[in-house]
């Protein structure tokens, strides 16, 4: 039964967002592939979530644009350019889009590969700086692997910043 991540309430088959809050009641099937498990994030246009791939077992990660954008042409545009972008530049730092398609609904979304992690924003905001001493061996990989990536994204259409680039444990 589809439930409420935000406020617990189930409703039945057929409703798609929580008529109290607005958020996607889960488990929700998108274009017959991608079950939608749990919310990973927010930001200012939308959600993304921890979704898997129902034919292959896989997970991936899921970011629909907010319903309104969706009904915005320019916003629409500037969604689907930022999936077509990311999904063209081929590079091992970017993440990599795989799909394109609307919501049950008709919200605009599109799925990358999941990735573990925090962001580097988070990890900035968190510690304020990153000491020397402890980083000195990220150094080199931030400058050879992620701001070449940045460098491929801003040739586009894609946005690239601390908060979008992941920050792994090892």
């Amino acid at each position: 039964m589809p439930r409420c991540p935000t406020c617990q309430s189930e409703y039945g088959e057929g409703i798609v967002y929580c008529p109290q809050d607005g958020q996607a009641l889960l488990p929700m099937i998108l274009e017959g592939h991608y079950r939608l498990l749990s919310p990973v994030g927010s930001g200012g246009m939308g959600m993304v979530y921890l979704a898997e791939h129902i034919g292959l077992g896989k997970r991936v990660a899921v970011k629909v644009l907010r319903g309104e954008l969706s009904r915005d042409a320019t916003f629409s545009r500037r969604f689907e350019l930022e999936a077509i972008a990311a999904s063209q530049i081929g590079h091992e730092n970017i993440v990599d889009v795989t799909d394109l398609g609307r919501t049950p609904s008709g919200e605009l979304f599109y799925v990358t590969e999941l990735l573990e992690g925090r962001s580097l924003g988070a990890v900035l905001l968190r510690e304020r700086f990153l000491p020397v001493a402890r980083n000195v061996p990220r150094v080199h990989p931030l400058q050879r692997y992620v701001l070449p990536g940045w460098a491929g994204a801003s040739s586009g259409r894609a946005q690239a910043s601390p908060a979008r680039t992941t920050w792994s444990a090892s």
